[in-house]
């Protein structure tokens, strides 16, 4: 669920933790006006910065949260509200970070088990909102991305990332300006917020919200079916400069957008058979999404709880229950990688 994340400004020091003895590394020049230096522990990056004639430095950290439930070693496995308190818990124990430390940047998502080639999507992203999707390939990254002016969203084989045998879409947002979730009613300011189960809710629901506002061409429309009109529809629907902003600037261009988009799914929706891949891909995002966030097994539990006190009080008898017993993640920093 929740993966990178970014304080810039942190409220007390790092530079003489333990965990990070021996890590720092040197990253500004002779000639820098500020002495600049950095360390990295299981995917989280320390960094600090002083000017030279002082002795008070500043510190921030970013980085994933969920590599560093996994030792930094990866993050393509499922990372559950549970494990996000735990390891904001152990990460403000450790390194000292304040839980009233701002959160400048968060990235949320999810890795959805597909059953069928995560290229039947990357290859179909047509738009998000009049913004094309760039497909980045350099420095051995691979992902498709549709960058805003506070959010980018990503997605991207994570089998291919990890030569995993399981056919894993990753689908995230990140948000780089935080106005964008606040003006979405989601109030996240600070890393204690990332412990409030009230918050994924409506992250939930906001991520489904832009998955389902991308345009992704239909993979398996047979095309030679379609009327001169349809295909006329469908070529102009498909084209990502089609839905460039300055093509929707006034009230008109709009609504010619808005009613080819609606002549768009219409079209779709005669000429396919079943549930497009994208429903398919929509479908396990909230189903995945549910599960992780544990939305569905509270209210689950608090509907067999009132059962069972039903039951108790209308018969008036006792269980025995065996005590729960629940499994305990190894403390990342005292693992031998």
């Amino acid at each position: 669920m929740i993966d990178f994340i970014k304080i810039e400004r942190l409220k007390s020091g790092v530079r003489g933790n333990p965990l990070l003895n021996g890590k720092w590394i040197l990253t500004s020049n002779e000639d820098a006006v500020f002495l600049k230096e950095e360390a990295i522990y299981n995917k989280l990056t320390f960094e600090t910065k002083k000017a030279k004639e002082s002795d008070k430095y500043y510190s921030k950290v970013s980085g994933s949260i969920h590599y560093y439930f996994n030792g930094g070693l990866h993050n393509y496995n499922d990372f559950s509200f549970t494990n996000i308190v735990e390891v904001v818990d152990e990460i403000s124990e450790q390194f000292e970070i304040d839980h009233a430390n701002e959160l400048n940047n968060l990235e949320f998502g999810v890795n959805v088990k597909l059953p069928f080639e995560p290229k039947l999507i990357l290859d179909n992203l047509v738009t998000h909102k009049g913004k094309k999707f760039s497909h980045i390939t350099n420095q051995g990254k691979n992902y498709h991305q549709c960058e805003h002016t506070q959010f980018i969203i990503k997605m991207y084989h994570k089998s291919l990332q990890f030569g995993l045998a399981e056919n894993i879409l990753r689908f995230e947002i990140k948000v780089f300006k935080m106005q964008y979730l606040h003006r979405n009613g989601i109030d996240i300011k600070s890393l204690k917020c990332l412990k409030n189960k009230a918050i994924y809710e409506p992250l939930g629901r906001l991520l489904l919200k832009v998955f389902d506002e991308i345009l992704i061409d239909c993979e398996n429309l047979d095309t030679s079916v379609l009327t001169d009109a349809e295909k006329a529809t469908y070529l102009l629907a498909t084209k990502p400069n089609t839905w460039k902003r300055n093509n929707r600037l006034d009230s008109k261009g709009q609504k010619q957008l808005q009613r080819l988009l609606e002549k768009y799914h219409k079209l779709i929706n005669r000429h396919t058979k079943g549930t497009t891949n994208k429903h398919k891909v929509e479908e396990l995002i909230e189903e995945k999404w549910n599960e992780l966030s544990e939305i569905y097994h509270s209210a689950k539990t608090i509907i067999q709880d009132n059962i069972v006190q039903y039951l108790l009080f209308k018969y008036n008898v006792s269980f025995g229950h065996k005590p729960f017993i629940h499994y305990q993640r190894p403390s990342i920093y005292n693992r031998d990688f």
